[in-house]
């Protein structure tokens, strides 16, 4: 099979693989043998043969199967897109907002009962890591803890998640106060994670299967986040991640790759030294830090914080033979 009806090209079995098999996904997902013919067709397969090759897939018991299981998932993206709608008539839906004096109550029944984000103001205030947290004082941290407790901190190059069970953390966890509002403080964080981050440090898009609290301690990060409603939109074939990584890309090609980005509403704030962001469960999050920064990520909530026992595991395939 040639492509087009020009001058003969090179064989090229990868591009011929790839072309069947985005074929197969869109008979899988709903798309018309119309469309699949006449794709097989512009590849220079004789109309016969492209219909032959069309309706075999389609008597597939595979492709039978996998048609009725894409329609589920069309009902749920449906459901999903049309619970986002409504929430949008909610005014507090439509941004993040800017919180104080937020009771533990409130929290719930506002934004951790409802998935919902919100910064929360005026917590931090009297932590000693607020104003001790520089490199150097982390940098020391790291030469009293064996090993060096996981710490790198030299110059503005630092980037490094430090995990709360750490020995390094130990040391450091004097410095930050209880935020017993929201946080269980019997539970030890040690599902928790200090990052120290160099400037410009972009993290890409992604989403965690349980409810965090990040706390900005030093330097400022610009965080865009996405409902978790969107996930429909966000090309989330593996894992947690996005295979369009930042919401920020914008340009022709990214744009024909990934065209329902268009239809994502993006949250943007810039989170400041001293406030903290609730990130519920299943949004969508990227974030690059504006300046050298150091941030402190709870899980331990007073609340039911366990939904990832229940993320759904990619099975892997057997390599073919």
């Amino acid at each position: 099979m040639a492509r087009g009806a020009g001058a003969a090209q090179p064989f090229d079995r990868g591009a011929v693989q790839r072309l069947l098999q985005e074929i197969g996904t869109g008979l899988l997902f709903g798309g018309g043998a119309d469309a699949a013919i006449d794709r097989l067709q512009s590849w220079g397969a004789p109309a016969t043969e492209a219909r032959r090759i069309v309706e075999t897939a389609l008597s597939d018991p595979l492709i039978v199967n996998g048609r009725e299981m894409a329609l589920m998932l069309r009902k749920r993206d449906w459901l999903l897109a049309s619970l986002e709608r409504l929430q949008q008539l909610s005014p507090r839906a439509r941004t993040i907002e800017r919180r104080s004096e937020l009771s533990g109550g409130e929290f719930l029944e506002l934004y951790y009962s409802r998935n919902r984000p919100v910064v929360i103001l005026g917590e931090m205030d009297g932590w000693p890591a607020r104003s001790k947290w520089t490199l150097p004082y982390l940098g020391e941290a790291a030469g009293l803890a064996p090993g060096g407790g996981g710490i790198v901190a030299k110059g503005d190059e630092a980037e490094i998640d430090i995990a709360m069970s750490a020995p390094a953390f130990g040391l450091l966890s004097g410095d930050l106060g209880a935020l017993e509002k929201f946080l269980d403080r019997t539970t030890p964080p040690r599902d928790g994670v200090l990052r120290i981050a160099r400037q410009g440090a972009f993290t890409p898009l992604h989403f965690d299967a349980r409810n965090r609290l990040v706390a900005q301690i030093a330097g400022r990060t610009r965080i865009k986040l996405a409902a978790a409603t969107d996930v429909p939109l966000l090309y989330n074939r593996a894992g947690v991640t996005s295979e369009a990584d930042d919401l920020d890309a914008a340009d022709p090609a990214r744009a024909r790759r990934f065209p329902l980005l268009a239809q994502v509403k993006a949250y943007e704030i810039e989170l400041d030294p001293g406030e903290i962001l609730f990130v519920p469960m299943a949004w969508w999050i990227q974030s690059r830090a504006l300046d050298i920064g150091v941030s402190a990520t709870f899980v331990n909530f007073r609340w039911p914080n366990d939904m990832d026992r229940r993320f759904p595991i990619k099975l892997s395939v057997p390599e073919p033979q």
